[in-house]
């Protein structure tokens, strides 16, 4: 069959043309990779009318070859008209100006499916093109488009979805903010993960009660990003939902860390209590905490802490004391901890 199949297109009979298509679906990956190079060699025009709606089809390789003979046209012409062509044309390095903003103002009024398929093809083609036109589609679609433009981000893999976002949040868009609560609220997990980023990277205050929310039912990576989250927001609603967090063991250390780095006095008494947790990284993120927050109750509490019976924490404690205070008190704490250490290796027989 690919035999013939060549051998019609080196012919070049037109009557052949449609011979051709009407087996296409019967034909195995590489009789059509035949087939569409015949289809050219026989009609362009018709032959790139033809195999377009075949650019968005899962078979990389079929995928590839068709793409490559649109393009070969499409290079010649520089010009299309429908979403097909202009998907590819919008992958060419010498596209003409205006080919995005004209495919957006095309497919804006298609089926979601679609709109789909083109950005499932230009983010396996190239994720910084996509980028460039999710960015442009944004601006015009429905708020029940952008939501399911998210969750189709939210199923790419971590570095293309964060490509796009960098271009899709550059500028302000209206109608995002609703749709990450909305996905906060009843997403899936990778939709939640993706609100979640999008709340951090446009601080969006409004999600603060739904973030802390849904933590005891999040993924480490997902719990990461909803703290990161709270750094970047940073209003008194996040300090307040943080000081009830550090009640919670299971968060403690990360709500410690965003404490810190809000530098919140509000969470003084809260963290001074964090303090005598069992576990040495939940106080040393304590300690960090303290050292940026500072402060009479905060200095009192690290000199407690330098005569922690864990060596780490009370080193710990005294260079975040040697920090905030220098003075010669902290010198004589300094003095007075290491003679302790010192005496107690030596009386278990340590040469130090």
């Amino acid at each position: 069959r690919w035999t013939a199949a060549e051998a019609l297109g080196n012919l070049g009979l037109p009557e052949s043309f449609d011979a051709l298509t009407n087996i296409w679906d019967d034909c195995t990956r590489d009789e059509k990779r035949t087939i569409a190079e015949s289809l050219r060699k026989i009609d362009e025009s018709r032959a790139i009318e033809y195999l377009k709606q075949f650019i968005f089809n899962e078979d990389t390789v079929l995928r590839a070859r068709i793409k490559e003979i649109i393009d070969a046209s499409l290079a010649g012409q520089l010009q299309g008209d429908s979403v097909e062509s202009l998907a590819c044309l919008l992958l060419l390095p010498d596209r003409p100006e205006g080919t995005c903003a004209k495919l957006v103002q095309i497919i804006k009024e298609k089926p979601f499916d679609l709109i789909g398929s083109v950005i499932n093809m230009l983010d396996r083609e190239n994720p910084d093109v996509c980028g460039e036109f999710v960015a442009k589609l944004i601006k015009v679609i429905t708020p029940g488009q952008v939501k399911g433009l998210i969750s189709l981000i939210a199923s790419m893999d971590l570095a293309d979805s964060n490509q796009i976002l960098d271009h899709m949040l550059a500028d302000k868009i209206e109608t995002i903010k609703d749709v990450v609560l909305d996905l906060l609220s009843s997403g899936n997990g990778t939709e939640k993960h993706i609100a979640a980023e999008i709340a951090r990277r446009i601080r969006v205050s409004e999600a603060v009660p739904l973030l802390v929310k849904i933590l005891p039912e999040s993924s480490l990576s997902l719990r990461q990003t909803i703290f990161e989250a709270m750094k970047n927001i940073g209003d008194d609603p996040v300090i307040e939902q943080m000081i009830v967090c550090l009640e919670i063991p299971e968060f403690r250390w990360q709500a410690a860390e965003v404490l810190g780095a809000l530098k919140a006095a509000k969470a003084t008494q809260a963290l001074i209590e964090a303090g005598d947790d069992s576990r040495t990284e939940v106080v040393a993120a304590v300690l960090e905490a303290m050292v940026s927050i500072g402060g009479t109750q905060i200095k009192n509490k690290l000199r407690e802490l330098t005569h922690h019976q864990d060596r780490a924490i009370s080193i710990r404690a005294l260079r975040a004391l040697q920090v905030l205070s220098q003075t010669k008190d902290a010198d004589r704490d300094t003095f007075v901890l290491l003679v302790n250490m010192a005496w107690n290796d030596e009386s278990k027989g340590s040469d130090e």
